[in-house]
């Protein structure tokens, strides 16, 4: 137990020097980042945002619509897997409406808002 204690003292002691001497150790280094999201334009992330999720929930649309194929060619007849798999497909379609509509909907709004298209 005293020498867990130990142990973290000394961790501690250590990165609290090292924290403490940081700024020396870099001396008049400059740091610089680049910008990982390749824009500085809060429009054109938003938009590539949008983007990203809309992708996102068609291609979960997508996966329901194979779901619900293979619900039916695999239900044998039994009633139940068939309705199960037609409420999949009909579903997983209006979804897949939505996601289109949606991406022409907010593809006009920002045509509409900035002048241009960067959907």
């Amino acid at each position: 137990m005293k020498i867990n204690k130990t142990i973290k003292s000394a961790v501690t002691s250590s990165l609290l020097v090292t924290i403490a001497a940081w700024p020396g150790l870099v001396g008049a280094a400059t740091l610089s980042l680049s910008n990982p999201l390749n824009t500085s334009d809060p429009n054109v992330l938003i938009a590539q945002v949008i983007k990203v999720f809309l992708g996102i929930v068609g291609a979960i649309a997508l996966v329901f619509v194979i779901y619900g194929g293979f619900e039916l060619l695999t239900s044998s007849g039994n009633q139940e897997k068939v309705k199960k798999g037609r409420e999949t497909l009909m579903w997983a379609t209006i979804g897949l409406v939505v996601v289109f509509g949606s991406y022409g909907i907010v593809r006009a709004l920002f045509q509409a808002i900035l002048g241009e298209s960067i959907l």
